[in-house]
């Protein structure tokens, strides 16, 4: 358990599959991620998609460039694992 969970400090737009875009698709991917004490993502893993294997490719690309201001446990920063939904829209 951690005092504060982390937060996003910066992301980058995600590249819309161009298949995806011409059919109009649209979709989420719900990553886990492990943000390291410095705020990086170590690693993202796809735990859900829609439709399925569609944006998962560019999502996990596109979540390893972001930013975090990470967890804190007593005060200090920690590794930790979190989720994040990244919807897929033409919005």
């Amino acid at each position: 358990e951690t005092d504060s969970k982390p937060r996003v400090a910066s992301r980058s737009p995600m590249e819309y599959p161009d298949d995806a875009m011409k059919k109009r698709i649209k979709g989420y991917v719900i990553v886990n991620l492990l943000i390291a004490a410095d705020g990086s993502v170590e690693a993202a893993q796809v735990l859900e998609s829609s439709p399925s294997g569609v944006f998962d490719a560019v999502a996990v690309n596109g979540v390893r460039n972001w930013r975090f201001i990470p967890a804190k446990y007593k005060g200090n920063p920690v590794k930790v694992w979190a989720k994040q939904k990244i919807r897929f829209d033409f919005n």
